[in-house]
């Protein structure tokens, strides 16, 4: 249940809730976009009882060549949030890493390794990049969400007048020499780590308060996730 600094982004709800639900999600998995969605419509409304935190954390599956792209593109997001105050963190409608990631599964498609094929990783990074000045603004353009919003004054560039866009260019740029990778590799490392560490294997996987919990399914509709919850921790307290 810990998280470095960096990532302080990919915990929503109050940070003292007594209880801690966690997943393990793969940015181009089509059952962790079903988690994901899931989560956003049945679990974020029941995070204001104060009675549990959510955490997501991106882990790449490597089958999926454009996995860790995606994943580098949320945790770039999340970088760059974790310089916003927690109160606005803790808000999903205001955390910019779970606006981003709920927008990334709603274009899950565009990164599936099809689409990708005769793409450079390069090119996948700007479109990723390109993902988020459509949902935060700073790109001088109209809105590219699937909401149709621009979160504006959620998530910008670093102290220093630069760009949102430039910004992420900077953190997922690689290289043009040695085997380095970019800023946010060793965020993506920390992530499966972790995972390894944890003996995860397939995503999305459901932790309770730090263990494993099977009987969670990705395709939970609003009544089982209740259900759920009530038997976690009793139906007065939702």
């Amino acid at each position: 249940m810990a998280l470095q600094p960096s990532l302080r982004a990919l915990q929503l709800g109050a940070t003292d809730a007594p209880n801690t639900l966690e997943f393990y999600i793969d940015y181009v998995c089509p059952f962790s976009r079903k988690a994901v969605l899931g989560l956003r419509d049945y679990v974020i409304p029941l995070l204001s009882s104060g009675q549990f935190k959510l955490i997501i954390r991106p882990y790449v599956q490597p089958w999926h060549w454009t996995s860790t792209l995606t994943s580098e593109g949320a945790l770039a997001i999340a970088k760059l949030a974790s310089h916003n105050p927690p109160e606005q963190l803790a808000d999903p409608s205001r955390n910019a890493f779970w606006l981003y990631t709920v927008e990334l599964m709603e274009k899950q498609e565009q990164f599936f390794e099809a689409a990708a094929r005769s793409k450079s990783s390069d090119g996948i990074r700007q479109e990723l990049t390109t993902l988020a000045v459509g949902l935060f603004g700073g790109g001088g353009q109209g809105s590219s969400a699937s909401s149709g919003q621009v979160h504006l004054d959620i998530l910008r560039g670093p102290q220093g007048g630069v760009p949102l866009g430039q910004a992420i260019k900077d953190l997922l740029r690689v290289a043009k020499v040695g085997n380095a990778g970019n800023s946010v590799g060793a965020d993506v490392k920390y992530c499966n780590k972790l995972g390894r560490q944890n003996g995860i294997h397939v995503t999305p996987t459901a932790l309770w308060n730090g263990v494993v919990d099977g009987a969670i399914s990705s395709s939970f509709s609003q009544k089982e996730w209740r259900q759920w919850f009530e038997q976690q921790l009793g139906p007065s307290k939702l």
